[in-house]
């Protein structure tokens, strides 16, 4: 599990994250934490694309993101 705080910028989709904390009990697997808290850490904007979440850095390199689950 992962908590932060989420600022939403308005202008041109800019995000701020901060107070990143995960819990080893909800992520068993640290490593995976680390990565997601990384590239929220670092991330700059943002892009919502149909049922995609893409998160991109100060340089615009893409970051990572999340697909919307079928369910």
């Amino acid at each position: 599990e992962v908590g932060a705080k989420v600022r939403p910028l308005i202008e041109s989709q800019r995000i701020e994250f901060s107070e990143l904390a995960s819990t080893r009990m909800a992520c068993p697997n640290m490593e995976d934490a680390k990565r997601v808290t990384d590239m929220l850490d670092t991330a700059y904007r943002y892009l919502i694309d149909h049922d995609r979440l893409v998160f991109f850095g100060p340089d615009s390199r893409v970051l990572g993101g999340w697909r919307k689950a079928n369910g």
